[in-house]
């Protein structure tokens, strides 16, 4: 292999290491190769060590890079002008295809020479997210994100993919009642941190699907439009699973004061430090400042107008949480 193949095989096995990237990028500068410039600029800007208006500098020399050379660097790597990518640190970071697209040839051709590290999968059946599993490279990817429609078997199929370096995982609205255990106890997702089940009908599940939740590394967990009833909140209460959390998105649910008392009581809720809710009435903010635990709480979003709550309950609500409290 040529110095240059063997740095890039370097970039696709450490995926996440800058020196690798800024090596290969040494190597392609020395050549002419305009695509070293982008690793080093957009490596610069993901470090953040730049000043502002070094930052904008390097943001328009980055988009004049990619209007320059993109197409040619997308056929490199077999893409059409129109599939959606993302880039980052010099290199495609996020692709969205099909299952099919990710698992054949297109999938093959661009893990090959870019290390991909989120995909965004359109999956309609267990035969593509059998596929899905096996492709050779889905080990690689550090989030993932569905759309689509499975069934719990298209659901079981698509974890049976050795998932160990997966961080973040959104299944959109494709997890119902017999879905959701199945996925909390997928101990393949050990290594997850990052949760969005929003949008899935998962109304009541909690009280069961909670039981031997293997997530064990889990702290942000999105649940807005999931249809959850104060039983779902009492049973994420008692969960071993809250006192994991450090991000908690229920917006848009039918839960009331009993789920809010619940959450805001439980000993489980000490390590929570950012919650969205929704529920504002009296009954539920009285509730919600009552509460012995959120002890770390930091930043309460809570969806509702103050100004309707009697003035002495928005004084304890200040008194309480003070800056962490937010409306909106």
């Amino acid at each position: 292999m040529s110095r240059e193949s063997d740095a890039l095989a370097e970039v696709l096995a450490a995926p996440d290491d800058d020196v690798a990237r800024m090596a290969y990028a040494d190597l392609l500068v020395s050549k002419g190769d305009p695509r070293g410039e982008l690793i080093r600029t957009q490596c610069a800007l993901a470090n953040g060590d730049v000043e502002f208006l070094e930052k904008k500098e390097l943001r328009d020399r980055a988009a004049e890079l990619l209007r320059l050379h993109e197409r040619a660097w997308r056929a490199a790597a077999g893409l059409t002008d129109s599939l959606e990518i993302e880039w980052r640190r010099g290199f495609i970071d996020t692709v969205s295809c099909t299952g099919e697209q990710f698992a054949g040839e297109l999938g093959e051709k661009l893990f090959a020479i870019e290390p991909v590290r989120h995909a965004k999968l359109r999956v309609n059946s267990t035969r593509v997210a059998k596929k899905v599993a096996n492709a050779a490279y889905v080990g690689r990817l550090s989030a993932l994100t569905l759309f689509g429609a499975l069934d719990s078997d298209g659901i079981s199929a698509l974890l049976e993919a050795p998932l160990e370096a997966l961080r973040g995982l959104n299944v959109g609205a494709m997890i119902d009642e017999d879905s959701l255990p199945i996925l909390l106890r997928c101990s393949g997702l050990s290594g997850l941190e990052r949760l969005s089940l929003s949008g899935s009908n998962i109304e009541g599940v909690f009280e069961t699907a909670l039981d031997d939740c293997a997530l064990l590394s889990l702290q942000t967990l999105f649940a807005a439009r999931c249809g959850l009833l104060d039983d779902d909140l009492v049973a994420l209460a008692d969960s071993p699973l809250l006192s994991q959390l450090v991000t908690l998105c229920i917006t848009n649910n039918e839960y009331g004061v009993v789920g809010l008392r619940a959450l805001a009581n439980s000993a489980n809720s000490a390590t929570l430090q950012s919650v969205e809710i929704d529920q504002c009435d009296e009954a539920s903010m009285e509730a919600w400042v009552s509460g012995t635990g959120l002890a770390s709480l930091r930043r309460a979003l809570i969806a509702g107008y103050e100004w309707k709550l009697p003035k002495p309950l928005r004084e304890r609500l200040k008194k309480r949480f003070g800056k962490s409290l937010r409306w909106r």
